[in-house]
This record gives structure tokens, C-alpha cells and sequence, in this order.
């Protein structure tokens, strides 16, 4: 008697599964257990494909941060200051063109930063310059905040020397 073939394969019977092939002689029972056990084995004879696995999510890390050259102290103050001559020159109404007048100011500070006081400490000969520059930095009202790494006891009083091409 035959075994019926099943669809694992065109060539996979239940036979394949059992244990011993040669066992021609079944009982109606032992037909129905091969059938039964052909079902449940049919996958024997040819493994079925394993389920689908997803692959795991991509591991990003973060982007390593730029290597930035902290300035010196010397540099922080020049860019400051430099920061500080823009906004004075932006604020500043002077008509005159000739020569290169420069005046110094001395310039008080409160902690936070607004200007509490100006004084001329030289003149530049040109009073309509003078006059000027001490309304601009009136005008300002007080200096942008300090950058880290500059302590407000070198501005709380300080000297600045405005010259006229240097502003422009």
C-alpha cells in the first residue's frame, strides 16, 4: 500500500518522515497515523522557511561635535571691543569728512552693562567730533553682554579711543 504524497514537496511522502521507510504493512489506524503524522511532519523532509525576522533599527549616533579653537582672552577682548566700536559707530551722526580726528572717553559701567557715566579725557581738536561720539555712546545705552571668559572688572571703568576712519 502507498502512502499519500503531500504537498511539502513533489517528492516528500509520509514515509520520508517515519522512522523506518520500509514498513509497507499499515493498519487502516496506522494509515490514518502516517496520514495524521505526515501532515504534522510533512515539513520534515524539506524545512519550511523561518518566519520573517526584522532587522533591528540602524543604530545612529549623534554627529561628533566640531572641534572649535577656543580665542584667547586676548582675542575675546578685541572682538568685544571691536563689538563695542560698531555699536557706538552705529549710533553716531558726524557730518565731517577730513582729516582723522580721535578722542578718548572714559566709560562707566554698571553690572549690567548699561552706561551709568562718559567723560572726555582728551580731546580731539574737533569738538563737533568730540560731541559726536560722546552722544553715540550716550545713545547706546549700554554694551552688548560680555562674552564667557571676560570678567566685568575690566569694563566697569574703562578708556576707549575713537578715532574717526576707524569707525567707518
Amino acid at each position: 500500500m502507498n502512502l499519500p504524497t503531500f504537498s511539502a514537496s513533489s517528492t516528500t511522502t509520509a514515509a520520508h518522515c517515519l522512522p523506518h521507510p520500509r514498513r509497507a504493512r499499515l493498519s487502516r489506524c496506522g494509515v490514518l497515523a502516517a496520514t495524521l503524522l505526515g501532515l504534522g511532519l510533512a515539513g520534515c523532509a524539506k524545512p519550511s522557511a523561518p518566519p520573517p525576522v526584522e532587522a533591528p533599527a540602524p543604530v545612529v549616533s549623534p554627529a561628533p561635535a566640531p572641534v572649535v579653537a577656543t580665542p584667547s582672552r586676548d582675542e575675546l577682548l578685541a572682538q568685544y571691543v571691536d563689538k563695542v566700536r560698531r555699536l557706538i559707530r552705529s549710533k553716531m551722526v558726524y557730518k565731517g569728512k577730513t582729516g582723522n580726528p580721535d578722542a578718548l572717553f572714559e566709560v562707566t559701567l554698571q553690572p549690567d552693562m548699561r552706561i551709568q557715566a562718559v567723560r572726555r579725557v582728551s580731546s580731539s581738536g574737533n569738538k563737533a567730533f568730540d560731541q559726536a561720539v560722546q552722544r553715540a555712546i550716550q545713545k547706546a545705552g549700554s554694551y552688548p553682554p560680555l562674552p564667557e571668559g571676560l570678567e566685568f572688572s575690566l569694563f566697569m571703568t574703562h578708556k576707549i579711543k575713537y578715532r574717526l576712519n576707524d569707525l567707518r
